[in-house]
């Protein structure tokens, strides 16, 4: 597993483009940070594109950022735009000696870092139902143009994650069906319970 920090280094994107036989259009979608959820196949790995999302209590608002994922049949690099943090449950769960994810395959691998991007989805969601639940208390005891504009800004914030979570179920949903063989078949219960997470998601 290659993990990339910072994708400024065009120069180094490039390196790793010729050194894993990238096609040109991965590097220039790695490059472009304000893609939605996408997959591409090619004959020797698959291309997705998802983003990390992150809540800013202050604003009342969501930002993230694009993680690109190349899955081989015997690598998988990823790609963020810098160091968040966003993979660590996964990083601590390889250090650990006998960690069974040490030894299920890059395949598993890649599911275990697509579950722990939709699963922060889920403690994003939980903290704007918090503010939600607050601002209707608020509401109630005393009204004002204040909490209007902060209605506008959760309403923009959760249009945002659904925007960006219903492509990538059908991202995940299309990953389920394994047709170029890039998952082993006991790593496909857990993505189809990824897909399952992202159909809660939108419900939610």
């Amino acid at each position: 597993w290659l993990n990339v920090h910072g994708i400024h280094d065009v120069g180094l994107i490039k390196q790793i483009g010729l050194v894993f036989g990238l096609h040109p259009l991965v590097l220039e979608d790695i490059l472009n940070t304000e893609q939605r959820p996408k997959l591409d196949e090619y004959s020797k790995y698959v291309f997705l594109e998802t983003r990390h999302f992150y809540y800013e209590k202050e604003t009342l608002s969501v930002s993230s950022e694009q993680i690109s994922m190349v899955l081989g049949h015997h690598f998988l690099l990823t790609f963020q735009e810098r160091s968040t943090g966003a993979f660590a449950p996964v990083r601590e769960r390889l250090r650990a000696e006998h960690s069974p994810i040490r030894m299920l395959g890059v395949d598993y691998l890649a599911y275990s870092l697509l579950d722990s991007i939709v699963d922060k989805y889920f403690n994003v969601l939980e903290e704007m139902g918090d503010d939600s639940e607050a601002l209707e208390d608020a509401l109630l005891a005393s009204p004002n143009i204040t909490q209007l504009h902060s209605i506008h800004q959760l309403k923009r914030a959760s249009i945002e994650l659904r925007r960006v979570v219903w492509p990538l179920r059908e991202v995940i949903n299309h990953l389920t069906r394994n047709e170029n063989g890039f998952f082993r078949a006991a790593t496909i219960p857990y993505l189809r319970d990824v897909y399952d997470h992202t159909v809660n998601f939108i419900e939610s």
